[in-house]
């Protein structure tokens, strides 16, 4: 078994309190996450909580990093909180399980923290649904509360991320220079990543996107010999003619005996 995935088999505790702050991340990696990163990690150390940030494995052109390489970017910009960001797996793809899980380790109270854009589709979280029971009660906690990181103290609270939409189409551009997309690219990613380090993570996902985007060829489908075969001979209503027609070939074979 690959070690990403013992992850929530043998999750270790980032804590012994009761509560936890938790976080969980898509996207390509930039600033924007990191904040919500950060405010996770602040709103934890003020309410006495465990924090705990999972990075989605969603994974396609709108988010061609992979799991594994934001993780490296979340352990780049927080080098003293390695333990905090995990990979979610798939035994355990979505929040649903990942709160399901914090239930089970000893959690009844979690805070979930998001952007404020997501705040109403998180709502379902603590409302009820067609059993009239909240999910988190059915997931085994007790309380549960879902803020926008704007909503923490956190020094980025006031800030605006930067947005993924102009990081991809930059790349796409053809019309853009590699010092413009570089720039945009730059501008969009923790100061605590190089250049270097900027320029392999545009040219990753540029592979990626031109691979997700490439036309899905469809192989056409070949008749078998068995499948030619069966057609030979066989004179039907379409291809008949004057001389031969669709009872011609079963008169001939019950001239020689070849048909009963």
């Amino acid at each position: 078994m690959r070690l990403r995935e013992l992850f929530f088999e043998n999750l270790d505790r980032t804590g012994e309190s009761k509560s936890a702050v938790v976080g969980y991340g898509r996207g390509m990696g930039h600033k924007g996450h990191m904040m919500l990163a950060s405010s996770v990690l602040t709103q934890a150390n003020e309410s006495g909580s465990d924090p705990y940030f999972v990075i989605s494995r969603t994974m396609g052109k709108d988010d061609p990093l992979s799991p594994e390489e934001k993780l490296q970017i979340y352990n780049k910009v927080f080098p003293n909180n390695p333990q905090v960001f995990r990979t979610a797996t798939d035994e355990m793809p979505d929040l649903n399980r990942v709160l399901k899980k914090l239930a089970t380790m000893g959690y009844s109270d979690v805070t979930v923290v998001v952007g404020a854009d997501q705040v109403n589709a998180f709502q379902y979280l603590v409302r009820p649904d067609k059993s009239g029971v909240e999910p988190y009660k059915q997931f085994g906690l007790e309380n549960m509360k879902v803020i926008a990181r704007q909503d923490t103290n956190d020094p980025s609270r006031e800030e605006e991320g930067p947005r993924a939409t102009p990081m991809r189409d930059v790349l796409m551009d053809p019309n853009k220079s590699e010092d413009e997309k570089f720039a945009v690219w730059r501008d969009a990613m923790s100061p605590q990543l190089s250049d270097q380090e900027v320029r392999g993570l545009m040219t990753t996902a540029l592979q990626r996107m031109q691979d997700f985007n490439k036309p899905k060829v469809r192989a056409k489908k070949e008749k078998s010999v068995g499948e030619e075969a069966a057609g030979v001979g066989i004179v039907t209503k379409q291809n008949s003619t004057a001389d031969v027609g669709p009872g011609t070939l079963r008169k001939n074979l019950k001239a020689f005996n070849l048909t009963k």
